[in-house]
């Protein structure tokens, strides 16, 4: 039977060789472009700082739970 800790150690490990080939899209860096391009729209409204705060965390949250959702499902 595997352990949770071999798992880890594998895990970490395979990182470490293998890395984030640039040459595939990850969900991460995807996510990162939303949260920029949101911010860069919306500093470019006149709306408060606190609910444009409140308005990215929704589209940039939101999004990503919700495609998440749809390709669990």
């Amino acid at each position: 039977m595997v352990t949770s800790e071999f798992l880890l150690l594998s895990a970490f490990v395979l990182d470490l060789i293998v890395g984030d080939p640039r040459c595939m899209p990850h969900p991460v860096r995807g996510i990162g472009w939303l949260a920029l391009q949101t911010e860069e729209l919306l500093r470019r409204t006149a709306q408060p700082l606190l609910l444009a705060g409140i308005l990215a965390v929704l589209v940039v949250v939101g999004g990503s739970a919700g495609i998440a959702g749809l390709l669990v499902e």
